[in-house]
């Protein structure tokens, strides 16, 4: 049998929260509450049924209900709002359901009270929810008052019988008080998100809702108060969009401590490490961060974790969206709506359509940053939009600088390019032992299994160690297209003993803490983040001469960079740390110290305040 834990998110609420607890007291596990400091009996009514008892500043309905789960002892959630509470038949499919769960998540039909009369009409009633779920396939989204379920992939959903139910207003008075609040809520959420809104729109919607509402959905058969409702919900309807019209007749007013950072990438990467890492400490610092991505990228759903921190947004960025003017009037919307000063622009099709836009709206500081290293090939766009519209590039290392200034030294000034190298979090140097001559060396790498990766190169390594008679055990951390081929080779060639191919590897420390040595075989690479992460754990670091590796490594100080991916002289050189004990902790004393003084994520978070600044 599953444990529930059932979240509530309360503001004065003496009135109804009783009833929502004594309905579920029985039935769940634990009872997490999360009161926006409440002012009336609530806190003492929720401490008499035993709940954990948590106060919070309200950030929206969807922050505070993931706040709250967050605290939740178990997965398995059980949402429910303050004013709602669980009939009969409900309570005992949630208990058939805690003894045989199968599907990722459950809806009920929820069944709504209104001044003291059920409404089954008008489109209230059934009204379904997904209320009861695994909280490890998704969270709370959407508009900051119509809040939705959001999760990470698809989903099983089975509706249970028996009705949530609803006691939703008092009194007309009250719904007209919700009606106007709303409204201001979603005018500001949609004018966030980059909806715009016509005058004809203002005039069509408001009377299509009534008669939508009253008509068609039958509202006219809950008599009276179907009446009532139809007309509150069409005049909340045309305050949202008077409002959203209004707040876009505002003046742009860029703010220096309001960044965006623009980031298309649909996988996850080093880029993407870096805008959530440097989205996060920027937000640390005092500034209001916003990111724009992919809603379909893994740095879309890694943001939404931290939304208590950070603003998101999603704009399906292409290679035509530079010429999009529905997407390009989006974009100038959001920016304007969070009054951005400073714009981060990642790819290449981010700069396109980024960099223009923001430019003739007004935006203080346009900012490409670059991780490939690469040359970019003489385009008169690239030329353009350097001239015109950018005010900085930063790039990763100096290889990716040089790419830049290569073919663009007649325009982009040497100091237009500044170098800000990737930061990681550098905790207590790590207390590794090291291992005696003759010991098992754990070889470890990490990274996507593609293969510009080189993984192959390890498989060659192995070979050349075996015969060597060398004990050693290599673990790969990562996944991708390349797996097979690489279990083929490794069994092709009497490797099975010898790899150790652990597949994705969300937290690495406890990979880093097994291994002796870090290789990065890549036959390409932008900025190799892991050697900096297997720095940290004090052990020595070695790559092919490929992108900046050489900027990381220091040859024959924290390690080797072997030329012309040149296995024989990797081989030799991994048998040299092999056998020279002291050999490995004098590099890995040393790669730790180089760490520090080079590449701590607050000397980079320094160098991008500056930019920001103007210092």
């Amino acid at each position: 049998m599953i444990k529930i834990s059932a979240v509530i998110i309360t503001l004065n609420e003496e009135r109804n929260i009783r009833r929502c607890l004594e309905s579920i007291h029985e039935i769940v596990d634990e009872i997490i509450v999360i009161d926006s400091f409440s002012t009336d009996k609530t806190r003492e009514i929720c401490e008499s049924y035993n709940v954990k008892f948590y106060e919070h500043e309200f950030l929206g309905y969807s922050a505070q209900k993931n706040y709250g789960i967050k605290k939740a002892q178990h997965p398995y959630i059980l949402s429910l709002d303050a004013d709602e509470a669980l009939s009969k038949n409900l309570k005992k499919s949630i208990l058939f359901v805690k003894s045989n769960w199968k599907y990722d998540a459950y809806s009920f039909n929820r069944l709504t009270n209104y001044c003291g009369k059920w409404i089954r009409y008008g489109g209230w009633y059934p009204d379904r929810k997904i209320r009861l779920w695994d909280s490890r396939k998704g969270s709370w989204g959407g508009l900051k008052v119509h809040e939705k379920l959001v999760f990470n992939k698809r989903v099983r959903v089975k509706n249970i019988k028996g009705d949530l139910l609803h006691f939703s207003y008092y009194t007309i008075d009250e719904h007209v008080i919700q009606a106007n609040r709303y409204s201001s809520i979603l005018a500001r959420s949609y004018y966030e998100n980059g909806r715009a809104v016509s005058v004809l729109e203002i005039i069509a919607r408001s009377p299509w809702r009534f008669v939508r509402d009253y008509f068609i959905k039958l509202g006219f058969l809950s008599g009276i108060m179907g009446l009532v409702i139809a007309v509150i919900s069409s005049t909340e309807v045309f305050l949202k969009y008077v409002k959203l019209k209004k707040l876009f007749a505002r003046r742009f007013t860029p703010d220096h401590k309001n960044i965006c950072l623009l980031n298309s990438n649909k996988v996850w990467g080093g880029g993407e490490k870096w805008t959530l890492d440097t989205a996060r400490y920027l937000s640390k610092a005092g500034y209001k961060v916003l990111v724009i991505t992919n809603k379909n990228s893994a740095l879309f759903n890694e943001v939404r974790k931290y939304e208590l921190e950070l603003e998101l947004k999603s704009i399906k960025v292409t290679t035509y969206s530079s010429i999009n003017i529905f997407q390009r009037k989006r974009l100038k919307r959001i920016l304007k709506a969070y009054n951005i000063g400073t714009l981060f622009l990642n790819l290449s099709n981010d700069l396109k359509f980024g960099a223009k836009v923001a430019s003739k709206l007004g935006v203080n500081k346009i900012v490409y940053r670059r991780a490939i290293p690469k040359p970019i090939k003489r385009k008169w766009y690239y030329k353009h939009l350097f001239v015109k519209y950018l005010d900085k590039i930063i790039t990763n290392s100096e290889q990716t600088k040089k790419g830049i200034l290569l073919n663009y030294s007649d325009v982009v000034k040497d100091s237009f390019v500044k170098v800000i190298y990737n930061g990681i979090k550098i905790n207590e140097q790590f207390d590794r032992k090291i291992k005696d001559i003759g010991s098992q060396l754990v070889i470890g790498s990490a990274g996507r299994l593609s293969r510009e990766k080189g993984h192959l190169y390890m498989i060659k390594l192995a070979s050349l160690l075996k015969e060597k008679g060398i004990s050693f055990k290599i673990k790969i951390a990562g996944e991708g297209s390349q797996r097979k081929k690489l279990e083929k080779e490794i069994e092709r060639l009497g490797l099975n003993e010898e790899f150790e191919l652990i597949g994705f590897k969300k937290d690495l420390d406890d990979f880093y803490s097994q291994v002796d040595l870090f290789i990065l075989p890549s036959i390409w690479e932008g900025f190799g983040f892991v050697l900096l992460e297997a720095m940290s754990f004090n052990m020595p670091v070695i790559a092919f001469d490929t992108g900046s590796s050489a900027e990381i490594i220091q040859d024959y100080k924290n390690g080797y960079i072997i030329p012309d991916y040149n296995v024989d002289l990797l081989t030799e050189k991994v048998i040299k740390l092999y056998m020279n004990k002291d050999l490995r902790k004098e590099m890995g004393d040393t790669g730790y110290k180089i760490l520090k003084e080079k590449f701590s994520v607050e000397n980079t978070l320094r160098e991008i305040i500056k930019i920001v600044e103007n210092k």
